[in-house]
Formats: C-alpha cells, structure tokens, sequence
C-alpha cells in the first residue's frame, strides 16, 4: 500500500504522444498522488518524459534510451498542484495513481 488515505482504487490516465502538461484527472491538486507511469516507446532515442507538480518539471525518462515498455514506479504526492505529464511524439503512457477529477 502507498500510505495515502484513500481506498485502493487506482484510477489511469492514456497519454498519447506529443503532449505538454497534460493534466491527470479533470481537477488535479495538491495532494493526487502518482504510484506508476508505464511507457511505451516507439523509436530509439526519443523518450523525454516529464512530469510537473504545478510549476516544478522532474525529468523521468531522458532521451537516449532504446524503444520499448518501461515501468516506472513514483510512489509521489503533489507538493504544489496537480500532476501533469509531458510526452515526445514516440512515446505515450499510461499514469496511473489517485487524481482529482
């Protein structure tokens, strides 16, 4: 369990490829909690997936990596807003946590 006072009922969000601070759930605030991103590549080299906490940005994936499925476990609650995420035009994903809709 994640710690976070709510029931185990993680809900995801699709994110396709070529996004910017797309937001996960309708009202994101502080607080929704991130447990997982699982993304997929399609190319080579062309990861860049970033997640914000309201005005900070977290590199979570660079560039460089080659394509294929990666689990990242977050295990994070915003500090200063809603979750957002980020995506290059190979990638998409899918957030998975407890987001303020």
């Amino acid at each position: 369990m994640s710690g976070v006072p709510e029931p185990y009922r993680y809900a995801y969000v699709h994110v396709s490829g070529q996004e910017t601070e797309y937001p996960l759930g309708n009202d994101g605030q502080l607080g929704d909690y991130l447990h997982r991103l699982v993304v997929t590549l399609t190319a080579n080299n062309s990861a860049d997936i970033n997640i914000h906490d309201g005005d900070m940005t977290h590199l979570v994936l660079p560039n460089g990596v080659v394509k294929g499925v990666y689990s990242i476990e977050m295990n994070m609650v915003s500090q200063d807003g809603g979750w957002a995420v980020s995506t290059s035009a190979d990638a998409e994903l899918l957030a998975v946590g407890v987001f303020t809709n």
